[in-house]
């Protein structure tokens, strides 16, 4: 917090009650004519929870002391490799296939002179003139 807000009474009062786990969570409830599902939102806001939270903090008091949920740590927030565009996903690949390309060059071009002067020597006439 980098500054000090006031908080509201509503707030301030709540802080110093105990709550139930409910109060804090969305529940589902059940239509017994229908047997149709619906939520219900939170006794408290997300906003309100983290006014709440703020209030506790800046009063020395356990949020959980007064039935508030822990704070989940934050997850990874991208688990897979981005996309990146082909030439960059294929770059590793192709850089292996030219540096093997090149160790096998000086045969590479021995099979090809090879192979040029054995077209030339086809093309040439067994006749003298």
């Amino acid at each position: 917090m980098s500054t000090l807000r006031q908080l509201s009474s509503r707030i301030l009062n709540a802080v110093h009650k105990q709550h139930a786990p409910q109060d804090f969570l969305p529940t589902v409830h059940i239509n017994p004519t229908t047997n149709k599902k619906h939520w219900h939102p939170p006794k408290f806001s997300l906003r309100q929870q983290a006014l709440m939270r703020k209030s506790c903090l800046v009063q020395d008091i356990d949020p959980t002391s007064i039935g508030m949920p822990s704070v989940k740590e934050k997850g990874i927030l991208r688990k897979k490799p981005y996309k990146l565009q082909k030439h960059q996903r294929t770059a590793a690949e192709r850089q292996a296939n030219i540096a093997k390309k090149l160790d096998n060059m000086p045969k590479t071009i021995q099979a090809w002179k090879e192979n040029k002067l054995s077209e030339k020597a086809k093309k040439q006439s067994d006749m003298p003139f």
